[in-house]
């Protein structure tokens, strides 16, 4: 076929889709990040305890975080040596959600309301903008083994007493200060570890930053919160680029977990996803300063009642220490595991990893005879319309998603 009969031919299809009302839509839906979760219209995959935790299996087959421990009602004020319990679930981590597209990695996180600053709690002597929200994320295919000190994760919301072991992140996205100035503000931020630190600005909610956005609201309705129904949902949308990869990696092991502190220097940590293990090996979060990790020491404390745990102070951890079960500082072991890969371009019918005049050529000779299958996309054995439009779409992008 010449180029002259090629450039007829797709004119022909054109007026064609257009004479039939056909649209060449979107072919991967991305997720709105409006801070309102919607998982099946936007295409979240929500990662469960039993399918997704490792490295140890179990837990809860419908949520992120089966358990509902005292530390996301309970915060220690060490400078007014005083245990302050809130009505409601501040800290708690409930769910984590993941999609992905060729230029973006999206993440979610359901549950504490701690980071924002118009929520009131019912409780007597509620503080608004009382946490920081984490997202631990390891993007080197399962190759960061070993351990991660807290004084080498994300530091640029103030270094917090959690550190980790059995797996090293290689990226955090810290989030702060959620709508503040009057539902506008608030601070999140991608950062690798070591150079070059932090890889996009604090930007506010909604506020674009090198292909890096976020937004968060309450969700006074959530059916997956069996306290009060009161959550947090947060969305981030993360370019591959902010992780060293031109667009999404062709297959990885994505690893990440997330969890909450309160919003100062050397705060621990009020809760983690995935928790599974609590109590004996994993998610090993206490709630006041000095509390080991060992032991499931997850309820409210007093000063002196584990070591290092003194009036008049907040948290005494050694921040540059090897993480271990045995300090003061909150060691997270626990992660969900998330397998990236590219999915088949079937439009791409020379294989050259583009959809081009080439691919043209083969799919109208096929579109033509009809009955050809070598142009079917839509799995009807025939080649007609349906996989025009398939087809049409994938030619106006070019590169295969």
């Amino acid at each position: 076929m010449g180029f002259g009969s090629l450039y007829m031919s797709i004119a022909l299809l054109t007026a064609r889709a257009l004479a039939l009302g056909l649209v060449a839509g979107s072919a991967l839906a991305a997720p709105v990040i409006n801070g309102a979760i919607n998982q099946v219209p936007d295409g979240w995959t929500l990662l469960t305890e039993s399918i997704h935790a490792a490295p140890l299996s179990g837990g809860s087959s419908s949520k992120s975080d089966s358990s509902v421990e005292s530390s996301t009602f309970h915060w220690w004020n060490g400078l007014a040596n005083q245990d302050v319990a809130f009505f409601d679930n501040r800290g708690d981590i409930i769910n984590l959600y993941v999609a992905y597209d060729r230029d973006y990695l999206y993440l979610a996180v359901a549950g504490p309301t701690g980071p924002f600053n118009r929520f009131i709690d019912q409780s007597a002597n509620a503080n608004n903008d009382v946490a920081d929200l984490f997202l631990a994320i390891d993007v080197s295919g399962g190759l960061a083994l070993g351990s991660r000190k807290a004084s080498d994760a994300h530091s640029a919301f103030n270094t917090k007493a959690v550190d980790f072991l059995g797996w090293s992140p290689t990226h955090f996205v810290g989030t702060q200060y959620v709508d503040n100035g009057n539902g506008g503000g608030g601070l999140s931020n991608v950062f690798t570890v070591g150079a070059p630190g932090v890889v996009t600005r604090s930007a506010g909610q909604g506020v674009t930053d090198r292909g890096f956005v976020w937004n968060a609201a309450i969700n006074n309705t959530a059916a997956y919160d069996n306290h009060n129904s009161n959550a947090g949902e947060f969305e981030y949308r993360i370019p591959w680029k902010a992780f060293g990869f031109a667009q999404r990696p062709i297959t990885l092991n994505l690893r990440f977990a997330s969890y909450i502190t309160q919003n100062f220097a050397g705060a621990d940590a009020h809760d983690s996803a995935p928790g599974w293990g609590q109590g004996f090996a994993f998610e090993e979060i206490g709630d006041c300063p000095g509390d080991p990790d060992t032991g499931g020491q997850l309820v409210a404390c007093n000063p002196g009642s584990a070591f290092g745990s003194t009036a008049s102070s907040n948290f005494v951890a050694n921040l540059s220490g090897t993480p271990g079960r045995d300090d003061q500082v909150d060691t997270i072991e626990g992660y969900m595991q998330f397998p990236i890969f590219a999915p088949p371009c079937p439009c791409d019918l020379n294989a050259d990893t583009f959809v081009d005049d080439a691919d043209f050529v083969i799919f109208a000779e096929a579109y033509n005879n009809l009955l050809d299958p070598s142009g079917d996309f839509s799995g009807d054995g025939v080649t007609d319309d349906a996989d025009f439009i398939i087809f049409a779409d994938a030619y106006n992008a070019l590169l295969c998603p």
